[in-house]
């Protein structure tokens, strides 16, 4: 996988980034944009884009995947693959929290 791509400028309290959307006049999401703008369609409100790099700043393209919002539900709280600092596999909650804690501020 490609490096993230971060948008600039402000993040929203969630870590999205945002974005003018000229066409329409309006702010929208950063990477819903970038979407937008690299398949040439417009998303509906249903339509909802998963980062696999759980990177919620990210606008890479490659990083985003389609999906249905049950679908990615299910993804977004699938578990880390991996054991943890306590040898646990899959990680546990303590570990999961502290990492995605640690990548938000990375990537602030």
């Amino acid at each position: 996988m490609d490096d993230c791509v971060v948008a600039s400028g402000k993040l929203t309290p969630e870590g999205y980034g945002r974005a003018w959307d000229a066409a329409s006049g309006r702010l929208k999401f950063a990477h819903r944009l970038a979407w937008e703008r690299a398949n040439n369609v417009s998303l509906s409100r249903d339509d909802v884009l998963h980062h696999a790099c759980r990177n919620r700043a990210c606008i890479n393209v490659e990083h985003l995947e389609l999906m249905t919002r049950s679908a990615h539900i299910r993804e977004h709280h699938a578990p880390v693959s991996g054991p943890c600092q306590h040898g646990e596999s899959p990680k546990c909650r303590p570990c999961l929290r502290a990492e995605n804690s640690a990548n938000q501020k990375r990537y602030q």
